[in-house]
């Protein structure tokens, strides 16, 4: 069974993903060969040259790539998932761009490294990336909070201490503001895709980007993890989302999850 097939479940979905799709596959050696009939006499590193130097429009590679994936399998529906993701680099990286610091969220500590927003393509057929951009933070932000957390551990007062730097969104924009440019991005260029759902995590899980991206994609649902300390409005009184939650007995259900595995699980909704 394959891709093209109308009836697939998720183990295969897995054990196909894992090699190479055949359309990939045929493009790439479809470049390759026009790589060996073009270089001649000269060395591969000479083309890396050429690549490095010339003034290609890189936005578009990406795009070309999907949109040849999307005809071949003829997508016309799917979800759009955004996650952030971390590369470690070295301690000293002078000579790459966007590094600082990062928390690890493995170990609890820090490394230094470079951070991407990235955005996916889930549908009934295959997963794939359709975005992805480098994350730098405020450099004068990130100096001023080194500064005051170093300030509070020698107990200066909040109003003796510096205030807070204007954040200079132009030139550092923040996660929020990447995703929703790629957003923006990827339904101006397949105004042919239904975006039935966008699915974020809490960091995204603010009004403003919620509001946005409704908007941007025609009022698709926006679906994001709550925070415990959010306040959520029923039947004209306000409550914390954990304080609402730990009232609610749940409703015992037993879903699938990735794998084809059966689990057991509690189901918690609001009534609102």
């Amino acid at each position: 069974m394959g891709l093209d097939d109308p009836i697939i479940n998720h183990r295969q979905v897995l054990t196909v993903l894992i090699r190479p799709l055949t359309v990939v596959t045929e493009f790439l050696d479809a470049l390759n060969d026009s790589e060996r009939r073009s270089l001649g006499t000269f060395k591969a590193t000479r083309l890396c040259w050429i690549f490095y130097h010339a003034k290609i429009a890189r936005e578009f590679l990406l795009q070309a790539s999907i949109r040849h994936i999307v005809r071949h399998y003829e997508i016309k529906s799917g979800v759009l998932d955004f996650d952030d993701t971390g590369k470690k680099r070295s301690k000293r990286t002078s000579c790459i761009a966007g590094t600082h610091k990062i928390k690890d969220k493995t170990t609890g500590g820090y490394f230094n490294g470079q951070e991407l927003v990235f955005m996916v393509l889930v549908t009934d057929t295959v997963t794939l990336p359709v975005g992805f951009r480098f994350f730098v933070p405020d450099p004068a932000l990130s100096a001023w909070r080194k500064h005051d957390k170093k300030l509070q551990q020698q107990g200066v007062a909040k109003k003796q201490r510096p205030r807070r730097p204007e954040p200079d969104h132009q030139r550092y924009p923040t996660m929020q503001a990447l995703a929703l440019d790629m957003l923006q991005e990827f339904v101006d260029a397949f105004p042919e895709i239904q975006i039935k759902w966008v699915l974020a995590d809490a960091l995204y899980g603010t009004g403003n980007f919620m509001d946005t991206a409704s908007a941007i994609t025609g009022k698709a649902q926006i679906v994001s993890q709550l925070r415990s300390n959010q306040k959520a409005a029923s039947r004209n009184s306000e409550a914390t989302v954990k304080d609402y939650f730990s009232r609610q007995k749940g409703v015992q259900a037993r879903l699938v999850i990735r794998g084809g595995k059966s689990r057991k699980v509690t189901l918690l909704s609001a009534r609102l």
